[in-house]
């Protein structure tokens, strides 16, 4: 039993690390993994959400992966590469790691998205690592 803890502990903390760096590169205002039911692994927000709740946003940002799916099988696309949402002040963009993991970026005007996206992969696979 300590020894799973112990590793789920290690994990975390490897993630935050990715999280941390990634944040910083690419100017992002949060990030978010999740499983693909909802149930949240680990965000790190900065301090302008950190009122927000991952847990209630993980269960959302799941949902609309879900739909969008959902709706790319319908108009008869193989797969998904990302879903993007467009808000007042933030941009969300929900990319799946895998069948089971999803990372949602969460981004401003003063984000530098394009550094993240280009990198996307190989971040991918060091969280599919992971989990």
């Amino acid at each position: 039993m300590t020894s799973e803890i112990g590793n789920n502990s290690d994990k975390n903390e490897k993630l935050a690390q990715i999280f941390n760096q990634l944040k910083h590169d690419g100017k992002l205002q949060g990030i978010l993994l999740a499983y693909r039911n909802g149930e949240l692994i680990l965000n790190n927000f900065s301090k302008d959400l950190k009122n927000l709740n991952g847990s209630e946003l993980s269960s959302m940002c799941a949902s609309v992966l879900e739909g969008a799916n959902n709706l790319s099988k319908v108009i008869g696309e193989e797969g998904l590469n990302k879903v993007v949402a467009e808000l007042n002040s933030y941009m969300l963009i929900i990319i799946e790691c895998d069948k089971n993991v999803f990372l949602t970026l969460i981004a401003d005007f003063e984000s530098n998205v394009s550094i993240v996206l280009d990198q996307i992969e190989k971040i991918i696979e060091k969280i599919i690592f992971l989990y």
